[in-house]
């Protein structure tokens, strides 16, 4: 399984889209990394230092392609004010235990921070921006979709409620947190150029399994679509865009947005590659090795499902090899190995 590029000019190829020896890995996985390196999960979460590390000692070790990144699935929720979680010698991820939002009187006079460099994550992102900025990598921030932060400021079940009964209490929400995402570009903007910058952009809380497509396009659409005008107005060349869950009825409002050129798009194993390279064509399609089989499944199985994963990408302009979510943090080290084994051993080009 000899190779003929390093996994960064793979990954430089694979960003200007050019010839490839092999599909790339780009394992979407933050708790797993700690546990790997012997930290807690939580270190993975609050020290940047410690955790731009441990991601690139996993990428030397694993031989995927490194893309260290900081981020979490409940942004929002601890930076306007509620408190989240970070698992340490159990859990898998941050949750949040306290939501800053409680009742329709608070959620209507949410505002953004006013010192908004300063709550939540924001400090810990921006000292790991610093580390990406030093070792020549892609800059990144969170500027995660508006229902998803809302969700996780207010509860997903106030915010189902609320956009049926009030709706314009949700549209205020939204546009607080498009105004803090957009903020938070422009001071990532200003610290370190947009050339270099990678903005992380997760949708969960967009999927159908929660909202109709007439719901997407009325409260996500909009702000998503002010968001990434503003990332394509400043010059910013890349997104990282994971799209959680069940959303292929919403990506014909996805394909509405002008996302710069050369986006990686994460998919869950509900949305077909192939429809997903149809309907965002040009940029970079990622998929969909299954997480719960990497968590529960044995080594063959995991490597099947990643092969399957490579012959259905493979055909594709643009792909890497990814899972369908965040990688469960204890799953075995053999399972994740097997999505690098199966980009070597079936994914030649």
């Amino acid at each position: 399984m000899a190779e003929q590029m390093t996994s960064q000019e793979r990954f430089n190829a694979l960003l200007k889209g050019e010839a490839l020896d092999r599909v790339p890995v780009l394992p979407f996985m933050f708790g797993h990394i700690g546990i790997v390196n012997g930290l807690s999960i939580a270190d993975i979460y609050e020290n940047a230092e410690a955790s731009f590390h441990a991601q690139t000692r996993a990428a030397e070790m694993y031989g995927y392609e490194q893309l260290n990144m900081y981020g979490y699935a409940m942004y929002g929720g601890w930076e306007f004010g509620g408190e989240v979680k970070l698992p340490r010698t159990e859990g898998e991820c941050p949750t949040v235990t306290r939501y800053a939002v409680k009742t329709l009187e608070e959620a209507q006079k949410l505002e953004v921070p006013e010192n908004y460099l300063e709550v939540g994550s924001v400090p810990i992102n921006l000292a790991f921006s610093k580390l990406q900025a030093e070792h020549h990598l892609p800059i990144s921030f969170s500027a995660n979709g508006p229902l998803d932060m809302a969700a996780c400021i207010a509860g997903v079940e106030n915010l189902m409620m609320w956009m049926m009964e009030y709706p314009d209490v949700a549209h205020h929400m939204y546009r607080v947190c498009t105004d803090f995402n957009l903020a938070i570009c422009d001071h990532w903007l200003k610290e370190f150029g947009a050339e270099n910058m990678m903005p992380m952009v997760g949708c969960a809380v967009e999927s159908n399994n929660l909202i109709s497509p007439g719901f997407f396009e009325t409260f996500a659409l909009p702000y998503l679509k002010e968001l990434v005008e503003h990332f394509v107005e400043k010059g910013i060349p890349h997104c990282f865009v994971h799209i959680c869950s069940h959303q292929t009825k919403n990506l014909p409002y996805y394909q509405q947005i002008p996302w710069p050129k050369k986006s990686i798009f994460s998919f869950g194993i509900e949305t077909s590659l192939k429809t997903a390279a149809e309907f965002l064509p040009g940029h970079i399609i990622g998929g969909h090795v299954d997480p719960l089989l990497i968590r529960k499944g044995t080594p063959d199985e995991v490597l099947e499902d990643s092969r399957k994963s490579v012959e259905e990408g493979k055909v594709l302009s643009d792909f890497a090899l990814m899972p369908g979510c965040d990688i469960p943090a204890y799953s075995a080290p053999v399972n994740v190995y097997q999505m690098v084994k199966a980009a070597k051993l079936y994914g030649k080009y």
